[in-house]
């Protein structure tokens, strides 16, 4: 049976064991009293569901490309060098697909740095969605959109697919405002239940810093500083991120928040 418990999991990239026992807990404190049980459960066994729980954990995916990627052994780091065989561009998918059914609240914060001390990401970086019927994941161009993605490039260009324009709302601009450069920490925040989803420069020039958007509001202050993306709710979406020039990219920090079901 569904719990209505909330509970909340962050991965720096290490689990939070504190929160997740305590949701844990939650779950088993809610089946006794929906069932009017008297500690019928056996608390000893907490700590084996905890080990066993499972985790939801973003981490960079190859695909099979035969572009020179090189891939931490925990998943959270990715280094990008051309290609020999001249592809030049490439989409890492990031997680696995996730659907409206998943009912969480994505929250993660990257870093992108390039090989050269003189050289910068800006149009050279991009983050965005799939859909599964996506396979452009190496390429001698930047994604020109139209194939089930959709992919905000760090200088405001958008590459689109039909799939992620929300009819009853005004298309997004092909360009809009350049948001991010090396080395700033950009963050992105997907709400599976409303499959929506908020990129930011949580670093923006002359502004102060910004941890936390939500995909439902408007910064003024910040404006020209994120972009909200519309993710088709009726089908299973994944996390990509394109580069164009070589670059090291870290996941520096993951948060998942468990909704009421």
């Amino acid at each position: 049976r569904e719990s209505r418990v909330r509970g909340t999991m962050s991965i720096a990239p290490t689990v939070s064991g504190a929160q997740l026992r305590l949701a844990i807990s939650g779950f088993i404190r809610e089946f006794e009293r929906e069932f009017q049980l008297d500690r019928l459960f056996p608390l000893e066994l907490l700590n084996s569901i905890y080990e066993f729980y499972p985790r939801v954990t973003f981490k960079f995916i190859q695909n099979g490309m035969i572009g020179n990627i090189g891939i931490s052994e925990d998943g959270f780091t990715a280094t990008y060098c051309t290609s020999e065989s001249g592809k030049t561009w490439v989409n890492l998918q990031i997680g696995e697909f996730f659907s409206s059914g998943d009912k969480m609240v994505h929250t993660l914060t990257f870093e992108c740095s390039p090989e050269r001390a003189n050289a910068d990401i800006n149009g050279f970086n991009g983050i965005g969605f799939i859909t599964k019927n996506f396979t452009l994941f190496e390429s001698d161009q930047w994604n020109p959109g139209g194939n089930g993605s959709i992919i905000f490039s760090s200088n405001g260009f958008l590459s689109k697919s039909e799939c992620f324009i929300n009819k009853s709302e005004t298309p997004p601009e092909t360009w809009c405002s350049p948001m991010y450069w090396k080395n700033d920490k950009v963050m992105i925040k997907i709400d599976t239940e409303k499959m929506r989803a908020i990129l930011w420069n949580s670093t923006p020039k002359d502004l102060p810093p910004i941890s936390n958007m939500d995909v439902d509001k408007e910064y003024e202050q910040y404006k020209g500083a994120y972009f909200k993306f519309y993710l088709p709710p009726d089908e299973p979406i994944a996390l990509v991120m394109e580069l164009g020039t070589p670059q090291a990219v870290k996941i520096l920090k993951q948060d998942t928040q468990f909704l009421r079901q």
